[in-house]
C-alpha cells in the first residue's frame, strides 16, 4: 500500500531523466525518491502493453514547489536549443588570432634586393658553368675526330735514347750582369730524346719523340691506316667522358650560381 503522504510528481523516459529531474529538485530542498529505475521503458520493460519507466516521487506538502520547478526545467529545456541556434558564439580565433599566425602571415613592406656582389658571383659561376659544359662539348668533338683519324694502335719499341738540355731563355743567363757562371744551369730544361720503331704492315717505321720522364721501354701509339708515319702517342679520352666531366662539373657550378641569385 502506498502511503498517502508521497504523491508522483514525474514519469522519466529512463534513469538519466529521473535523476537529473530529482538532482534539480534535491537541490530545492526537496525530499525525493526515485523508483523503477531498473524497468526503464529504455532499457525494453513493459507490463501489460503498457510501458514502465522510472518516477520521481515528492512528499505531498512539496508537490506545488516541486511542480514548479518541473515548469522551469521543461520552459528551460524548451528555450534551450533556440538560443544555441540563434546565438551560437564565434569561434575566438576569427576574433582573437593568436600573436604566431599574424606574424608568420605578415608579408614584408619591401621585397629585398640582392647585394652587388651576390649578382656578380651569379653571373661568374654562370659563365663558368656554361664554359665548362662548352669545353666538355668541345672535347668531346675533337677526341672524337681524332680517335676516327688514328683508328689503329700499335706498340713502339724503344731502339735509341739520349738526354740533352736547352735553355729556358734565347740565350744563357750568364750573359746577363746579374747572373753568374755557376747558377747559369739553374736556367735549364732537361729532356730524353727517345728514338722508337714500330711496324705496319710489314714497313718498319721510326719514331722521334722528347720526353721529360725517363724513356719508356716500349710505348702504345696511335697511327693513321691510311698514312702510318702520322701517328698520336697517348691514350685519347672518349668523347662519351668528355661529355659528362664537362656536364657534372658545369651543373655543379651552375647550382652554387642558382644559389647566389
Amino acid at each position: 500500500m502506498v502511503d498517502q503522504n508521497i504523491v508522483e510528481i514525474y514519469s522519466a523516459a529512463n534513469a538519466i531523466e529521473a535523476y537529473a529531474v530529482a538532482n534539480a529538485l534535491e537541490a530545492a530542498g526537496i525530499t525525493v525518491h526515485v523508483v523503477g529505475e531498473f524497468l526503464g521503458a529504455g532499457a525494453g520493460g513493459f507490463l501489460l502493453g503498457l510501458p514502465i519507466g522510472p518516477r520521481v516521487w515528492v512528499l505531498k506538502e512539496d508537490e506545488g514547489r516541486a511542480r514548479e520547478i518541473l515548469e522551469q526545467l521543461e520552459t528551460a529545456a524548451e528555450n534551450a536549443p533556440e538560443l544555441e541556434e540563434s546565438e551560437e558564439p564565434e569561434p575566438e580565433i576569427d576574433k582573437y588570432p593568436p600573436a604566431e599566425l599574424s606574424e608568420t602571415t605578415e608579408e614584408p613592406l619591401f621585397a629585398s634586393t640582392p647585394s652587388r656582389f651576390s649578382i656578380l658571383l651569379n653571373a661568374l659561376l654562370g659563365t663558368a658553368g656554361l664554359a665548362c659544359i662548352i669545353l666538355g662539348i668541345f672535347y668531346a668533338i675533337d677526341n672524337h675526330l681524332l680517335l676516327n683519324h688514328y683508328s689503329k694502335t700499335v706498340q713502339a719499341e724503344l731502339i735509341d735514347r739520349a738526354l740533352y738540355s736547352r735553355w729556358l731563355f734565347e740565350e744563357p743567363m750568364t750573359n746577363y750582369p746579374w747572373s753568374s757562371a755557376t747558377s747559369g744551369d739553374a736556367w735549364k730544361e732537361y729532356f730524353w730524346k727517345t728514338f722508337y720503331a714500330y711496324e705496319v704492315n710489314g714497313v718498319l717505321y721510326t719514331i722521334e719523340i722528347d720526353r721529360e720522364s725517363h724513356a719508356a721501354p716500349n710505348i702504345s701509339i696511335r697511327y693513321n691506316p691510311e698514312k702510318p708515319i702520322d701517328f698520336h702517342v697517348g691514350a685519347i679520352l672518349h668523347p662519351a667522358w668528355c661529355l659528362f666531366i664537362g656536364g657534372i662539373f658545369g651543373c655543379l657550378v651552375l647550382f652554387f650560381a642558382y644559389q647566389f641569385r
